[in-house]
C-alpha cells in the first residue's frame, strides 16, 4: 500500500478504502436483491464490517435478514458450530474474521454471498 497526498490509503491495485468500502456495499445490496440466504462479511478487525451492516440495517431488516452481532459470529471458531449456524432457515448477515471455507476445507454453501473486506484499512 502507498499513501497519496490526500492521506487516503490505496491498495496495490490503486483502490482507496472508500472505493473498496463502496464496492462491498454494492456487493451486499446485490446479494439482498438476489435474496441470498446468507451474507458473510469477511475480514480482519477494523475494516468496516460493522459500520457497513449498521449503514444498511434498515434495508437488511426490511428484507428479512437477521443481523448476527460480531460477538456472536466471531465465536464460531469450530467448523461444526459454523455449519450448524449456517444451516438455520432464516436469512442472515454474519461477520467473520477469516474465510471459513479455506480455514476448514469445507465446500461453500450454495446460497451464500461472501463479501471480502480484508483490503480495507481505516
Amino acid at each position: 500500500m502507498s499513501v497519496v497526498s490526500d492521506n487516503s490509503v490505496r491498495n496495490e491495485n490503486g483502490n482507496s478504502n472508500e472505493e473498496l468500502y463502496q464496492q462491498s456495499k454494492e456487493d451486499v445490496l446485490s446479494a439482498v436483491d438476489r435474496n441470498v440466504k446468507t451474507i458473510m462479511l469477511v475480514g480482519s478487525g477494523g475494516n468496516g464490517k460493522s459500520h457497513l451492516t449498521n449503514e444498511l440495517k434498515s434495508v437488511l431488516e426490511s428484507n428479512g435478514y437477521v443481523i448476527y452481532s460480531p460477538d456472536t459470529s466471531y465465536s464460531w471458531k469450530e467448523a461444526d458450530v459454523f455449519l450448524e449456524n449456517m444451516n438455520t432457515v432464516e436469512k442472515k448477515v454474519v461477520h467473520l474474521l477469516f474465510d471459513p471455507y479455506l480455514e476448514w476445507c469445507i465446500a461453500p454453501s450454495i446460497d451464500t454471498a461472501m463479501v471480502m473486506m480484508n483490503g480495507i484499512r481505516w
